[in-house]
């Protein structure tokens, strides 16, 4: 595995943890689209349509970057054919959080196994000497 330098764990947790920030920030567009459809049912204004249009095509820009820093995560873990599936399956919904949930693991269990500290959001990549 490719992690075990110090280059290899900084790489690893920058992966990490933009993967982390990228998909909370996903969370954040998904309740936005959810409030702008609610808000378009409500009236067929067409301030509310083309905000409810913006955050689906953000919706759909922050699906596929999120399945690449899949595969971009899954291939630092050195996990070179799952990377790939891993990256495919990732447009798919509920599967992106099963895969994410996995991948943060395996990749919190090796930044700690060489005793760097990783909060909630993931390691800090300026920390690791």
């Amino acid at each position: 595995m490719e992690t075990e330098s110090r280059a290899g764990l900084r790489a690893l947790a920058r992966a990490h943890r933009t993967l982390l920030n990228t998909y909370a920030v996903a969370l954040f567009v998904i309740v936005g689209l959810n409030i702008g459809v609610a808000a378009s049912r409500l009236g067929p204004g067409a301030d509310t349509m083309a905000f409810a249009s913006i955050l689906l095509f953000v919706f759909v820009v922050m699906r596929i970057w999120v399945a690449v820093l899949i595969h971009a995560l899954a291939r630092t873990l050195g996990m070179r054919f799952a990377a790939l599936l891993c990256g495919l399956l990732a447009l798919v919904p509920i599967v992106t959080f099963v895969i994410l949930c996995v991948l943060s693991h395996k990749a919190t269990r090796v930044l700690k196994a060489a005793g760097v500290h990783v909060g909630p959001m993931g390691a800090h990549p300026e920390d690791i000497a």
